[in-house]
C-alpha cells in the first residue's frame, strides 16, 4: 500500500479499525435472554487487505493459500483473531413506502466487485464511534449505525427505528459485523435526495431500490449475485414482516441456490 501511495494511487486508504479478540455469548437459565460481550482490539486496514481480502480471490486449490491454512473445516464460533480484522455495521434500510435499499459495489474493488450489497456497509471505529459516558472503552453499535447512514445514504435513523438482529461472520472473507435492519419514514425519494453528493469516493457507487415483498426479495437473492450478509439480511426482513412459515413456503419455490462463492 505505501508502494502504490508512493506512486501517486489516490485509492489507498490505512484507516484504523476495530478487530475481533473474543467474544462471549450470555444467557439466563432457560436461554430466552441473550447477550453478547466482544473484546475488540485496534487494526489498520493495510492488515485487512494483506489478508482477508485475498481469501475471497485466491486458488484454493494452493495448499498454503489462506483459506486452507486458516479456515478450511473451520466452525464459524472457532474464531481467528489474526483474520478477524475491521469489524462494522451492515445495515438494510427499508423506506416508508416500502421500497428495500440495495447498493452495487463498484467493479474496480478488490473484493466483491460488482456485487449488490446491503444499504450501508462500515468499519467500525474505536474513537469515533466510543461509548464517552463511560470511563471503560465501549464500542457503540447504534453509534456506527448512524454515522454510517449519514455518511452515506445522507440521513441519520432515530434510535427507535433500529433493530440489531445479529452479530456473525462471513466466513468467504472473514467479515465480522453486526446486522440491523432499519425502518425509516422516510420514502425512497427522501433517501435519494438526501444521498445526493453524498459517498463519493464509498464502494458503493448506485442505490438499487427494490419492492419489499416476498417474491421481488427471493427472485433477488436467487438470480443476483450478492455478498452473504445481504441475502442473510434480505431473508431477516422477510421473516420479521411476513413470518417463518410463510417466507420458507415461497423460498422452496424461488430459491435455487444458497450463495455464489465455492465451498461455503
Amino acid at each position: 500500500m505505501e508502494a502504490r501511495k508512493a506512486a501517486g494511487s489516490a485509492e489507498i486508504w490505512d484507516g484504523i479499525g476495530v478487530g475481533v479478540k473474543s467474544y462471549t455469548i450470555l444467557r439466563d437459565n432457560i436461554e430466552e435472554n441473550l447477550s453478547i460481550v466482544i473484546d475488540f482490539y485496534k487494526s489498520r486496514y493495510a492488515q485487512f487487505q494483506a489478508t482477508v481480502a485475498t481469501i475471497g480471490k485466491e486458488d484454493r486449490s494452493d495448499s498454503n493459500s489462506i483459506f486452507n491454512i486458516h479456515l478450511k473445516n473451520r466452525i464459524p464460533r472457532d474464531l481467528i483473531p489474526y483474520l478477524a480484522h475491521h469489524s462494522g455495521i451492515a445495515v438494510l434500510v427499508i423506506t416508508s413506502d416500502n421500497i428495500l435499499i440495495l447498493t452495487q459495489r463498484d467493479k474496480k474493488t478488490g473484493a466483491r466487485a460488482g456485487e449488490n450489497d446491503v444499504s450501508v456497509v462500515e468499519g467500525i471505529g474505536p474513537t469515533k464511534d466510543a461509548d464517552t459516558s463511560v470511563t471503560v472503552n465501549k464500542i457503540d453499535v447504534f453509534r456506527a449505525i448512524v454515522r454510517g447512514c449519514n455518511e452515506e445514504l445522507g440521513f441519520i435513523p432515530s434510535f427507535d427505528e433500529i433493530s440489531i438482529l445479529g452479530f456473525g461472520v462471513d466466513m468467504a472473507f472473514y467479515q465480522y459485523n453486526f446486522l440491523s435492519i432499519i425502518r425509516t419514514k422516510l420514502t425512497y425519494m427522501d433517501i435519494e435526495r438526501n444521498r445526493n453528493g453524498r459517498a463519493k469516493d464509498g464502494w458503493e457507487t448506485r442505490i438499487k431500490p427494490i419492492a419489499y415483498d416476498i417474491d421481488t426479495v427471493l427472485t433477488t437473492v436467487n438470480e443476483e449475485k450478492m455478498w452473504g450478509f445481504a441475502s442473510t439480511l434480505l431473508h431477516w426482513a422477510l421473516i420479521n414482516e411476513f413470518s417463518q412459515h410463510v417466507v420458507d413456503a415461497k423460498a422452496k419455490q424461488i430459491v435455487l441456490r444458497r450463495d455464489s462463492y465455492k465451498d461455503q
